[in-house]
């Protein structure tokens, strides 16, 4: 069954491929750093035994040698710290070969759930807008896997990862996609679209902040996936994430966070985040002042310092809380 899937995986990778080249790309979730930064939290979780397993399957990776091995010479770790950071490099696997049809699948990244700016544009095109919000895996899978969300992605892995005929190869690949996928369901911007009847009235709507325009960053969705930073030595990482779990709260948050283990739940949260927080009242008015003329740039939105530190702190909550479940997760798997 799963070398099927992998079959499956490498068709709709080239589709995914010939579809960037038409379209611009969606931004990762969260940058390297951040991804890294859930990896080495819930690495802090688990026992010897477990990373040392986990590990073993990810140095099977059929792109070992290159997404690996290589970088990971410049790093000049001892044995044990090697096997942290081959883990947290498994994290960021999925955005390294966004240009690599053979591995490459877009939107198992995101899931967007329709954000309607006004209850007008609501009633205009809540029955036309239709984007794929189901948590279900189809079944039977299709044949095209390319159209799967993070969270139908995600439940996909988990079943590779306990098949008895996967071997160990397709494991590692599972290995890293799931440990992106937790991360990416925790970021706010992979969970929704806002819809409007003017420029954002496709199923993708603003493609989860990409196409709004903010001064501090190239647009919203690069401002929140660099708020944890980008590629990070293993130290930074590490002193990182100490720093986020130092806080008493953040460190609740992740560990009550690990008792809910329901994808929905994560996403649906990413969600309420977006909407009450992510689209702020600014952005809003300057998507609804855009709407005047569609076919002009929106103008730029100067992100307040209040909303700045607001969001710093929401992504040390969610990063601390997706590293707790990722954990919770693998234990699961590997019990």
């Amino acid at each position: 069954m799963f070398h099927s899937f992998t079959r499956n995986v490498m068709v709709a990778g080239a589709v995914c491929l010939a579809a960037c080249l038409l379209t611009p790309q969606r931004a990762a979730g969260w940058g390297a750093g951040g991804h890294r930064v859930v990896a080495n939290i819930a690495y802090d979780q688990l026992d010897a035994k477990t990373r040392a397993s986990i590990v073993a399957v990810l140095r099977k990776h059929p792109d070992f040698d290159k997404r690996f091995a290589k970088p990971l010479e410049s790093e000049k770790l001892n044995e044990e710290d090697q096997d942290r950071w081959i883990f947290l490099q498994a994290a960021i696997w999925p955005d390294l070969i966004r240009n690599v049809p053979e591995f490459h699948r877009g939107s198992w990244h995101f899931m967007n759930l329709p954000f309607f700016l006004t209850s007008v544009d609501k009633k205009a095109l809540a029955k036309s807008i239709k984007p794929n919000v189901s948590f279900d895996l189809p079944d039977p899978l299709p044949a095209d896997l390319g159209h799967l969300n993070c969270a139908q992605s995600y439940k996909l892995c988990l079943r590779q990862l306990t098949d008895a005929d996967t071997t160990d190869e397709e494991k590692a690949i599972s290995y890293c996609w799931l440990l992106h996928l937790v991360g990416d369901m925790h970021q706010p911007l992979h969970s929704t679209g806002l819809i409007t009847r003017g420029r954002f009235n496709t199923s993708e709507g603003d493609r989860g902040g990409n196409q709004i325009r903010i001064k501090q960053s190239s647009n919203l969705h690069s401002f929140w996936d660099g708020l944890l930073g980008g590629k990070q030595p293993l130290n930074d990482i590490r002193k990182r994430s100490a720093a986020i779990l130092s806080s008493d709260e953040l460190k609740q948050a992740g560990a009550d966070a690990a008792n809910d283990l329901d994808v929905e739940d994560w996403i649906q949260e990413s969600n309420k985040l977006a909407k009450g927080f992510v689209y702020s009242k600014d952005i809003k008015q300057a998507v609804s002042d855009g709407e005047l003329d569609d076919n002009q740039p929106l103008r730029k939105v100067d992100l307040s310092i209040a909303y700045r530190q607001g969001a710093g702190e929401r992504a040390q909550r969610r990063v601390a809380e997706a590293g707790f479940r990722l954990a919770a997760v693998l234990k699961e798997l590997t019990e």
